[in-house]
């Protein structure tokens, strides 16, 4: 029968595709796991979670939602690009030159973070306001109108650059 043959294979690379997400959570991160969500509230209110913000907690983070997806399991994209955006504004500090050490202060990388997760945030939703909004609420702790501002300031900005990105895809 052709149609058991068909489904047996797609049974198989949903099977294969779904394991291929859980070992990046499993055995390299086990902080990736989850939505994120609840990682990005942690952090923006100044709890310091070991390794979560780190770049590698962010690409296995990356590659187990894309293999989730490709598995067809129920997976949604919001929780993740609102912890990769949480990992990767907090890992810009690493360009600032040493120099500048009041810019490279934990204070400063809690607020990138909050950068990130507003653009994670605006991004997912397409909605700048929702972005500001989530780092609004969740970052409340340690608010300024200076965050405020820096926060609406990268949610438009990637907005744009999806913008443009869906104008050249399509």
């Amino acid at each position: 029968d052709m149609s058991g043959s068909v489904y047996g294979k797609y049974l198989g690379f949903s099977v294969l595709f779904a394991l291929l997400s859980f070992l990046p959570v499993a055995y390299i991160r086990p902080v990736a796991a989850g939505s994120g969500i609840a990682e990005a509230k942690a952090v923006l209110n100044g709890i310091q979670i070991p390794r979560c913000t780190e770049l590698i907690s962010a690409a296995c983070k990356g590659v187990s939602v894309i293999f989730a997806v490709v598995s067809t399991l129920p997976a949604g994209l919001e929780g993740p690009l609102i912890f990769i955006g949480m990992a990767l504004g907090e890992n810009i500090y690493r360009l600032i030159p040493r120099k500048y050490a009041e810019l490279r202060s934990w204070r400063m990388r809690r607020d990138l973070a909050a950068i990130g997760t507003a653009a994670g945030v605006a991004v997912a939703f397409v909605s700048p306001i929702g972005g500001i909004l989530f780092a609004a609420e969740e970052g409340a702790s340690y608010l300024t109108s200076r965050l405020l501002s820096q926060c609406f300031c990268a949610a438009i900005t990637v907005i744009i650059f999806d913008y443009f990105y869906s104008i050249i895809e399509s």
